[in-house]
């Protein structure tokens, strides 16, 4: 009897515990790269892993899922600077965006959950809001649109490149309008999600102004790309 009432104390301790830290999420990125340089390079995603700056440098995140706050940050040194995006402000304005910080959930590919710059891949914790971007301590992009995101790998560690041949198969068969192009399209995508490594983890961080520029990918006038390879959990 007395066994069984320390047992279920000891549930109830764990019980307590994990529901103090219901939420809450501290997470740390190691292995940093900025893709396409600096953000002006005209293409922010480099599927064939060209212009991809390593560097050294570290991602926090420290943020609440439940109340949408927090703060996540990275820094990179490359190419004689250092670059560091900041995002304290979260806001989501679709349903799946959660208010802010979501968990659990699928983006990319098909999912119509975000745009099909990527497959479809299993999404940890994501958010989106606004950061500033700074350039050795100097504002160099300021309250940009701004989404990270902590997935299953979509990159190679080791040659960067993304086993995808990219959306604009899918645009180009929807400013068609041809529906078997468009359905050839999705299921080509929706094949390219058994690329994603389910055994790894990456972190990416993003930011982009409102002006677009359809000349670059993605067609933003500016897309600066943060990532990490090597997360450790808090």
């Amino acid at each position: 009897m007395k066994k069984a009432i320390i047992v279920i104390l000891g549930i109830l301790c764990i019980i307590s515990a994990s529901n103090v830290s219901a939420g809450n999420f501290k997470i740390t990125g190691d292995k940093g790269y900025l893709v396409g340089g600096a953000g002006d390079t005209g293409n922010s995603f480099r599927y064939d892993g060209s212009e991809v700056w390593e560097g050294s440098g570290t991602a926090t995140i420290d943020v609440h899922e439940e109340n949408n706050t927090g703060t996540v940050e990275g820094s990179i040194t490359t190419h004689g600077h250092t670059y560091k995006i900041v995002l304290t402000k979260f806001e989501g304005g679709k349903p799946f965006m959660s208010g802010g910080i979501a968990r659990d959930l699928y983006l990319h590919g098909t999912t119509g959950k975000g745009p099909p710059v990527l497959p479809k891949v299993w999404t940890f914790l994501a958010g989106w809001g606004h950061a500033d971007v700074y350039k050795d301590g100097k504002i160099l992009y300021k309250d940009d649109h701004s989404h990270f995101m902590l997935t299953h790998g979509t990159r190679d560690k080791k040659n960067h490149k993304v086993n995808y041949l990219g959306p604009k198969k899918l645009m180009m068969a929807k400013k068609s309008g041809d529906k078997a192009k468009i359905k050839a399209a999705k299921e080509e995508i929706d094949a390219a999600g058994k690329a994603v490594d389910t055994h790894t983890m990456q972190l990416h961080i993003v930011s982009h102004p409102v002006k677009k520029n359809p000349k670059n990918f993605p067609p933003f006038e500016t897309f600066i790309h943060f990532m990490w390879d090597d997360i450790t959990w808090h």
